[in-house]
């Protein structure tokens, strides 16, 4: 096979790839899970947020209580104990729902790294094998130039067999 067919072959590889899945995007996620994407607090906003304390969720209830009682005493107006008790009911869903987020989110990330690590192995493997090869096939060291290079940046360290070229 000449280097003509060669290139041509690898055009043609290059064009024949795999089509990329479609995974759902943020907005699908978000929409079957019934909640709102918004924007990104900037940091000075997150920091203008009040903290919650400990176990507050747990006293909004006791609070809307005393509030009915206590309303006209209190005099508040804008504050009534429907809606400390509909806070509790959608900090209690969203806290679920986050939870639940958050162990897909981990979930996706290990496997992510298990198909890093994989991959790595793969290259690793092709460039050893082209630098034990590179005796019997100079060309090797040439055509695999670019992965040889590529791994050299990352892992500096490590002795290359062969030499540039």
């Amino acid at each position: 096979m000449g280097s003509r067919e060669r290139t041509l072959g690898a055009r043609a590889r290059k064009t024949q790839r795999r089509p990329m899945y479609g995974p759902p995007t943020s907005h699908d996620l978000a929409e079957h899970l019934g909640v709102e994407l918004t924007q990104r607090l900037k940091p000075v906003e997150v920091l203008r947020l009040r903290k919650a304390l400990p176990g507050y969720v747990g006293l909004l209830d006791g609070v809307a209580d005393q509030l009915g009682e206590d309303s006209a005493a209190l005099n508040l107006g804008e504050v009534h104990p429907a809606e400390l008790l509909s806070l509790q009911d959608e900090h209690r869903m969203l806290s679920h729902l986050e939870s639940v987020a958050q162990e897909v989110h981990r979930s996706i990330y290990e496997q992510r790294l298990l198909v890093d690590d994989r991959a790595m192995e793969l290259l690793q493997k092709i460039s050893r094998r082209v630098n034990s090869r590179a005796e019997e096939n100079p060309e090797l060291l040439q055509r695999w130039k670019f992965l040889r290079d590529f791994l050299a940046t990352y892992y500096p360290g490590r002795p290359r067999n062969g030499g540039d070229e």
